[in-house]
């Protein structure tokens, strides 16, 4: 009876220790873990938000995480999110739409890997953390341009606000998220439209050369907007295919 009695004696040993080592491991996780994420997918304008409220209790290595994720722009809804510590540290979910998001840890606050939809290619993937003031600045999900950008290219980036002169237009915004050089080509990430509607759907386009910003901006008339900038003001000019025209002056937000 003696073998009996010491393999229970054994067993309830370690098992508090086990149960204090799941815990902390647990605890630390969740310090590190909790709070809101920037999802950045490669060639598109538009971010999403990951937002993880809790740590469960884990086996083999791999915790589940209550999370939402949607939009940063928009609504975020509830998704399946997993921790993996074994080895490799990483981060997985599956979206509404059955996009597989699968990112390694490459710092406590930065993820890197790659987002594949259901029926799609995968791309490259960033996850950032954030913390509840970035979230509530209206710069919220602007990259500056590095060192890399031309100067004449890097000065269209930020919020920018305006009315044209002809006609009854309301206020007008034109953000620029993000600058970037692909090659010799200056790339804008953008979004434009009446200030009363905030726009916020973000679009990328190569631009023309590094002095002007040209873009399709009434679709119902052709119409072309094109932005220079001018010291601290962008320039605007439109034109359409039936020879309308107008003019305004942008003033820099921030």
């Amino acid at each position: 009876m003696r073998a009996p009695y010491l393999l229970l004696l054994i067993i309830s040993l370690l098992s508090p220790v086990r149960s204090f080592a799941d815990t902390a491991t647990q605890e630390k996780l969740s310090k590190e873990l909790l709070g809101s994420w920037l999802v950045t997918v490669a060639y598109e304008g538009r971010t999403r938000l990951l937002k993880i409220s809790e740590v469960s209790q884990g086996t083999d290595g791999v915790y589940p995480l209550t999370a939402v994720y949607g939009w940063s722009d928009g609504n975020q809804t509830p998704i399946k999110a997993e921790f993996h510590d074994s080895g490799n540290k990483k981060l997985t979910v599956v979206t509404q739409a059955d996009s597989v998001i699968t990112a390694s840890q490459d710092s406590n606050t930065t993820y890197i890997g790659t987002f594949t939809p259901k029926n799609g290619a995968s791309k490259g993937l960033r996850i950032s953390k954030i913390d509840e003031k970035q979230l509530s600045d209206k710069t919220f999900g602007f990259e500056k341009p590095d060192g890399i950008v031309p100067q004449k290219c890097a000065s269209f980036f930020g919020i920018w606000k305006g009315s044209w002169v002809a006609g009854y237009i309301e206020e007008q915004t034109l953000k620029v998220r993000k600058v970037t050089l692909v090659g010799t080509d200056c790339m804008a990430t953008f979004t434009y439209g009446d200030t009363t509607s905030d726009p916020k759907n973000f679009s990328t386009i190569k631009m023309d050369n590094q002095e002007s910003l040209s873009f399709v901006c009434n679709r119902s008339t052709g119409g072309t907007c094109t932005f220079t900038v001018k010291g601290d003001e962008l320039w605007a000019s439109y034109s359409n295919p039936s020879g309308g025209s107008n003019s305004g002056v942008f003033k820099k937000q921030q």
